[in-house]
């Protein structure tokens, strides 16, 4: 009886280190087209938009210089989510190292909370446009764009500033690690 029990412990066993081989890499084959082309899609589609609002310094509206920012933001966010997040989910590991570990999340909420509030400035730039024109002509100026954009930056790279200093490697039970 205990040659059966012990034929049976490990016969799953077996099963399950192929089954989750296996799940990888059907994972991996749906997964990687599909971030691939999103990362191809960013990286391609925000670099056209730097590039055109960079050389015709005619575009350089108000708006097209928060448009420029968010190029700038969603640009860094594809670059550092995409490659990054696809290894993780199909390695269930993080092999990056400590370094990596606090700086990769910190650096993906900057470019979230740069989005986001390149978002709110444009919307409320457009709102003052359109509903004051000639009050929000005095303020709505490059400079002011400018000096937003600066305050959008630092104050995204200060908020997040816990999260530098708050994650760390940890272990999991499986003996890999995981970025908390």
């Amino acid at each position: 009886m205990e040659a059966d029990n012990s034929t049976n412990v490990t016969t799953p066993a077996t099963p399950a280190v192929a089954g989750s081989s296996h799940s990888w890499w059907a994972a991996g084959r749906i997964q990687i087209p599909l971030y691939s082309a999103i990362f191809l899609l960013a990286v391609t589609g925000n670099s056209l938009v730097i590039l055109t609002l960079a050389v015709h310094q005619r575009m350089r509206t108000i708006t097209n210089v928060f448009l420029l920012n968010l190029a700038v933001s969603d640009l860094l966010l594809g670059v550092l989510c995409m490659p990054f997040t696809l290894i993780g989910a199909l390695l269930r590991d993080f092999v990056f190292g400590e370094a990596m570990c606090r700086l990769i999340p910190y650096l993906q909420a900057c470019s979230v909370a740069v989005s986001a509030w390149t978002l709110v400035a444009i919307s409320v730039e457009r709102y003052y446009a359109i509903c004051h024109p000639l009050r929000s002509r005095r303020w709505q100026t490059l400079s002011h764009a400018y000096h937003m954009i600066a305050v959008i930056w630092s104050g995204s790279l200060a908020c997040m500033a816990p999260i530098a200093a708050l994650s760390e490697l940890k272990p999991t039970k499986q003996g890999k690690r995981c970025c908390r």
